[in-house]
């Protein structure tokens, strides 16, 4: 449903921003990241002359590449257009990304590392939603239709990291009770319970995410079972097999 019709009213600006979201032949993932502002007047810069109507105030694009295990390996950050000459100055700054886990703490870790006069308030609030781009990105790895011939990713999904992080996820709300009503009735399993299976591919680590390209094996949700259920009473989804 789109917003109600608004009061009358004058444009003066646009910002774009465009996430995308890649698998590389590599086994890592590229998330990119493309911000432009645009006035819809004309004015005089002090640093750049007239700057016309339409023209960017700012074109920045990010690319991060983030392992299986959600550190990023590479970054590369350019800036097309910038208000001030000086403004590209930080781009080596970005650097000291690689390392970093895009996981929990992501935003507390750019401010320590890249806050204040060691980077650039736009970069940053666009690394910002990079983050969540990324775990989109993920999802769709192992969810998205495979070419043919090609084998199916591991299914492992993390609900203990999603519950009470928003409405729908909240503890006590029906997406986790289906959740927990699929547990009891064995179509799946706790994730801690998957190491246990032969038929996996290679055992899980439990803080890892599996890699794009790893075939399907198990669909699991870490929910706790009714009492009733015992572990031995649950069969692995693929092979069967009591675990």
């Amino acid at each position: 449903m789109p917003l109600s019709p608004p009061k009358a009213r004058r444009h003066l600006h646009t910002r774009t921003i465009e996430l995308t979201g890649y698998y590389r032949d590599d086994g890592l993932f590229d998330i990119e990241a493309h911000i432009v502002d645009r006035k819809t007047y004309s004015y005089d810069s002090q640093w750049r002359g007239v700057v016309a109507s339409g023209h960017p105030v700012h074109d920045m694009s990010l690319r991060l590449s983030v392992d299986g295990d959600l550190v990023v390996r590479e970054v590369e950050a350019v800036m097309d257009v910038q208000p001030y000459t000086i403004c590209s100055e930080v781009l080596d700054n970005f650097q000291r990304l690689v390392g970093l886990s895009i996981a929990k703490g992501f935003k507390q870790s750019l401010r320590e590392r890249l806050g204040g006069i060691e980077g650039c308030t736009h970069v940053i609030g666009l690394l910002e939603a990079m983050g969540a781009a990324a775990l989109q990105t993920f999802s769709s790895a192992t969810h998205a239709p495979r070419p043919a011939g090609e084998p199916k990713p591991v299914h492992v999904w993390k609900i203990d990291a999603l519950i009470d992080t928003c409405y729908a996820y909240r503890r006590d709300g029906p997406m986790l009770e289906e959740r927990a009503r699929r547990a009891r009735s064995g179509r799946l399993v706790p994730s801690s319970q998957l190491r246990q299976c032969l038929c996996l591919v290679r055992r899980l680590d439990s803080r890892r995410r599996p890699l794009a390209g790893e075939r399907e094996v198990v669909v699991a949700f870490p929910v706790v079972l009714d009492p009733r259920h015992t572990s031995s009473q649950v069969p692995c989804f693929q092979c069967s097999a009591p675990l």
